[in-house]
């Protein structure tokens, strides 16, 4: 073996991110081993993965790792406690965990699976950032010009097999948290089938829980469904002289366990079915083509799923269709359980009051009409509160143009004025109502708010 496999490397790796935490943030890496060092980088963070300071650290360590033949000695100084942290004293607890609720785990994971696999020694030494030490502002330098650098769509990240290390250790996980793995990697699973992107767990987190578009009742549904939240099925199981609650109470249901899709898309009772075709052909005025199957795990990624232009070449991002297949999604599926709930406990649909049936309360049936009504009542509404935003909501001249545009782009192909004919452009000023079919007749047009006058208008 020749001697260079034996001299160590020393590397000062950075991070930059511009316009960190919008969603316009773009990140780099930079490392710097020398002057006129043959081995410095500097290189932008691919698409795949988070854009931030913390990703651009860490992905500076894993390059400049392989750029240091794997029997030398290799010093890298840093200023991130988060990277040191994640590949030290925190490394052997995210392995047992299977890297389950760690940020940015795909980048950790290889980048510790690379470090781990060297016969040569790694260590890390802490540095101030910009406190004069020769590196550390090449290293920056270099992190930022990364960071200016053109999208680059993914960033590769092997695993060796033999290095590898699967699942989690029992006994350093809870079975919720498991649960909850199992619903994100579902949910990605559907983002990849619909819109071809993997997000991550953090993206998804944040889709559920900062969701603009969705209202506060919708982002709290969608975080129980996340967690397996509600005490239904499984959870009455184990619990003596409660185990009858595990089963659903309607009638044509005998002996089926209440999960959560049993109830938002078997139950007859609930009127699943009628809700969704009611969405299906909702969306289909808008050319949204209905996932072919469509399971709680859509519903649980209705925030990160994108709908793009199949017929165009560049497979550009339809923006006004993504956010209404975000709005019905969600808000069909809210409704489903409060109809269920309704059903049993006849008093509004409150989820809260599933934790505390009352055996004898009597439970009414839901028609396929009022199903069907309930669910363009609801797409009103949302409609509406788009409409009062616009024209009551204290927005600058620019921002109200903005959403201005995007109210138009969500609703424009779904909306019919009162009259049942075709919208003006500009229809914001206009009175309309939801149609679920592609003719503009009355037949098929469900008029909401029959009682709505001019304050629903835009003067």
């Amino acid at each position: 073996m020749d001697r260079q496999s034996y001299e160590p490397g020393q590397s000062r790796s950075h991070g930059s991110c511009f316009d960190n935490g919008s969603d316009h943030a773009s990140a780099g890496s930079g490392g710097w081993f020398g002057r006129d060092d043959p081995r410095n980088f500097a290189v932008r963070v691919g698409n795949n993965l988070t854009q931030s300071n913390n990703t651009g650290e860490m992905l500076a360590v894993l390059l400049a790792a392989q750029r240091v033949p794997p029997f030398a000695r290799l010093h890298i100084k840093t200023d991130s406690t988060w990277v040191i942290g994640n590949l030290t004293i925190n490394e052997q607890s995210n392995a047992d965990k299977g890297y389950i609720d760690v940020k940015n785990a795909a980048l950790i994971r290889a980048t510790a699976s690379t470090l781990r696999m060297r016969p040569g020694e790694t260590d890390f030494e802490w540095v101030k950032r910009h406190s004069g030490i020769e590196g550390n502002e090449e290293a920056d330098a270099l992190a930022s010009e990364g960071a200016s650098l053109p999208d680059v769509e993914k960033t590769e990240l092997r695993i060796p097999r033999t290095h590898s290390l699967t699942g989690a250790k029992l006994s350093s996980v809870t079975q919720r948290t498991l649960y909850r793995e199992e619903n994100l990697e579902g949910a990605r699973i559907a983002a990849l089938e619909i819109s071809g992107t993997n997000p991550t767990n953090e993206r998804i987190w944040t889709s559920i829980l900062n969701n603009k578009d969705h209202p506060n009742n919708i982002r709290v549904f969608l975080w129980k469904l996340m967690h397996n939240a509600y005490k239904i099925g499984p959870y009455w199981k184990p619990i003596a002289k409660y185990e009858d609650r595990a089963q659903c109470s309607g009638r044509l249901c005998e002996g089926k366990d209440e999960t959560m899709h049993h109830i938002l898309f078997e139950c007859p009772h609930n009127q699943s079915d009628t809700v969704w075709k009611t969405a299906q052909r909702i969306l289909s005025n808008k050319d949204v083509e209905w996932p072919e199957n469509f399971s709680l795990d859509y519903i649980r990624a209705c925030g990160v799923l994108e709908i793009h232009n199949e017929d165009d070449e560049s497979n550009t991002r339809r923006a006004g269709a993504t956010r209404l297949f975000s709005i019905v999604v969600s808000e069909c599926a809210y409704l489903i359980w409060k109809l269920r709930n309704e059903r049993i406990f006849g008093r509004n649909g409150n989820e809260d009051n599933s934790d505390s049936e009352d055996e004898n309360a009597p439970q009414r049936d839901i028609s396929k009409t009022e199903a069907r009504n309930r669910t363009l009542s609801t797409l009103d509404t949302r409609l509406a509160v788009d409409r009062l935003t616009l024209r009551i909501g204290k927005l600058p001249p620019k921002r109200r143009q903005q959403y201005k545009r995007k109210i138009l782009n969500t609703w424009s192909g779904v909306i019919v004025l009162g009259d049942g004919s075709s919208p003006p452009e500009d229809w914001t000023r206009e009175r309309g109502v939801l149609h679920e079919s592609h003719t503009t007749s009355q037949t098929g047009v469900h008029k909401a708010f029959p009682h709505a006058g001019t304050e629903y208008l835009f003067n």
